[in-house]
């Protein structure tokens, strides 16, 4: 089985060949520990030290993980790949939800080939296998003077899980429980290469472009396109999902209006 073959411990000395194989750009130095209380705390406090554009912070396990909204994250020692990015963009970097998507993408894309079912993205953070969720992200920015000065990407995957809690079990999948795809998977750092070349390629094009060179890869893998949602947050609306616009909100079409939606919980409505 899949979960037979993912060590259960990173191998932080495997990703670097692996990375510098690759000519990745991102991923150094990495930071990896056992557990702590979030990747994502982790790099925002290493940010606010200095630390250097392209950071990745590793851990086997988060007490305090987290998404969107404040939602924890969950999973077992080894189980999953979770990981933080630190980079230092241009003061004018684009809106956090459009680069959100621009990760999603990138995820989507690096995963795809570990799994026969087609991977799609859920506005606003997470990569499906079908309806049920393999990985999300969560980006976070850390200010100075009104301008974004270092952005922190996070980014938990499920690799080898073969159970959820019950409160989990209809909703979350791992790539372990998927029918395998056409590439072998030989391990978490053989992933974690993959994830960041592929997003940082959509990154770059989202911060020196804008989000309108990944528009129609998003339309192409969009899980709600088209579908009844309910959205919750600061306030419940329901209609159809059009997309997103240029500032990766969601458009909601409400009795013939597009209403931009800049967060919230989304349900696909039966």
């Amino acid at each position: 089985m899949l979960a037979d073959l993912i060590p259960r411990r990173f191998d932080a000395q495997r990703f670097s060949a692996l990375r510098r194989e690759r000519g990745l750009a991102w991923g150094e130095p990495l930071v990896y520990c056992r557990e702590t209380g979030s990747t994502n705390e982790d790099a925002l406090a290493a940010a606010r030290g200095g630390a250097a554009s392209g950071s990745l912070f590793v851990a086997e396990q988060q007490s305090r993980g987290r998404g969107r909204s404040g939602k924890s994250w969950q999973a077992a020692s080894g189980e999953s790949l979770l990981f933080s990015l630190l980079l230092r963009p241009e003061p004018s970097a684009g809106h956090a939800s459009v680069l959100t998507l621009a990760v999603g993408l990138g995820v989507r894309a690096a995963l795809g080939p570990y799994s026969s079912a087609p991977l799609s993205i859920k506005w606003p953070n997470d990569v499906l296998a079908g309806q049920r969720k393999l990985a999300g992200v969560l980006c976070e920015a850390e200010l100075s003077s009104g301008r974004i000065d270092a952005l922190v990407i996070g980014v938990g995957i499920n690799i080898s899980q073969k159970q959820f809690p019950p409160e989990l079990a209809s909703s979350a999948v791992s790539l372990a429980a998927l029918e395998p795809g056409p590439a072998p998977l030989r391990g978490r750092e053989q992933v974690l290469v993959e994830v960041l070349v592929a997003v940082e390629a959509r990154v770059r094009a989202c911060l020196s472009s804008g989000f309108a060179q990944l528009a129609s890869e998003l339309a192409a893998h969009d899980a709600l396109r088209d579908a009844r949602v309910s959205v919750t947050g600061s306030a419940s609306l329901e209609g159809i999902a059009r997309g997103v616009d240029s500032e990766g909100r969601l458009l909601l079409e409400t009795q013939g209006v597009l209403i931009p939606v800049g967060s919230g919980t989304v349900r696909v409505v039966a």
